[in-house]
């Protein structure tokens, strides 16, 4: 049988080239994302990829992330998710695109429900500790062995509602940072946090009653006196 590059297996090649491609330049990606996460599962995500204008000649699309502004909106909204501002902006330079986009969600467990992050596991719940926090990005061996990816970048922070108590990631205040790259996706990439549930240790239950307290018990006591 005499397979030459016409009709069908023509098209197979095509279509296995353009694969090959996509795996190569998904390498040649950089992320940092930035979450103000609240207690109730609300916030606000400034999300930030960029890679060379010379990535893009073939498609304005990377691995899932458009470097078109309205694909971008899409990409990033659903029901749960308002886009707030998308602007793509090049860096001459350097010779690379950024894409900008900014949004708010009404419940981070929800974030899968958008395009952008169908792949994403993510779960903030209250446990007996505090609040528990999970952020998951799947394997992706076919990238993470590029020769490429471990000059690129993905940079994950959240700023949490109250103190971190623990977490695999780099703790500054309320704030985590994970900073990995593509060839760690070699295995799922989890980040986690336990956070103090907001409002334990302040306010009128935490510090400030026992001490408001044991003050109405003085008072109480000098005017026993003073009767007698």
């Amino acid at each position: 049988m005499n397979l030459t590059i016409t009709g069908i297996s023509k098209h197979s090649i095509s279509m296995l080239l353009f694969i090959l491609l996509a795996v190569f330049f998904a390498g040649c990606l950089n992320l940092e994302q930035k979450t103000v996460l609240k207690q109730d599962g609300s916030g606000t995500m400034k999300i930030h990829y960029w890679s060379k204008i010379s990535n893009l000649n073939i498609s304005k699309d990377i691995g899932g992330f458009s470097f078109d502004e309205s694909r971008a909106r899409q990409n990033f909204s659903s029901p749960n998710t308002e886009i707030i501002n998308s602007k793509l902006e090049e860096n001459m330079n350097d010779s690379t695109s950024h894409m900008n986009v900014e949004l708010k969600f009404k419940d981070i467990n929800q974030l899968s429900s958008a395009a952008g992050f169908k792949t994403v596991r993510v779960s903030w719940k209250e446990t007996g500790g505090g609040m528990e926090f999970s952020y998951t990005i799947p394997e992706d061996s076919s990238n993470s062995h590029n020769v490429y990816v471990k000059s690129s970048k993905l940079i994950y922070e959240v700023e949490f509602p109250a103190e971190v108590k623990e977490t695999n990631g780099t703790k500054n205040g309320n704030k985590v940072v994970w900073n990995r790259t593509i060839a760690d996706l070699k295995t799922d990439l989890v980040m986690t946090a336990i956070v103090e549930k907001e409002g334990r240790s302040c306010g009128l239950f935490g510090v400030e009653f026992p001490l408001l307290a044991l003050a109405g018990i003085i008072m109480i006591s000098i005017k026993a006196k003073k009767k007698k």
